[in-house]
């Protein structure tokens, strides 16, 4: 199961560029909304009850991506 937790103190021990823009704001909008529909997927969702999923955001720039799908994950429970 993903431990918010750890990613909330990985960022207080590294800095991590957060774009409060509004274009920022809507990007990671545009990433929940996306992430939502991904997890939903019958695949996704089987490897997600196998409960040893880590989530890698690979040339993450600024990490949207990787927060947005740790999220929608952490709200469906796994």
């Amino acid at each position: 199961m993903f431990d918010p937790e750890s990613l909330k103190k990985i960022y207080t021990l590294f800095r991590w560029p957060e774009d409060l823009s509004k274009e920022g704001k809507e990007r990671y909008e545009r990433a929940l909304e996306e992430f939502g529909k991904i997890i939903s997927h019958r695949w996704i969702e089987e490897v997600l009850r196998r409960g040893k999923v880590r989530i890698v955001d690979v040339c993450s720039g600024t990490g949207v991506g990787g927060i947005a799908l740790a999220k929608r994950v952490v709200e469906l429970g796994f």
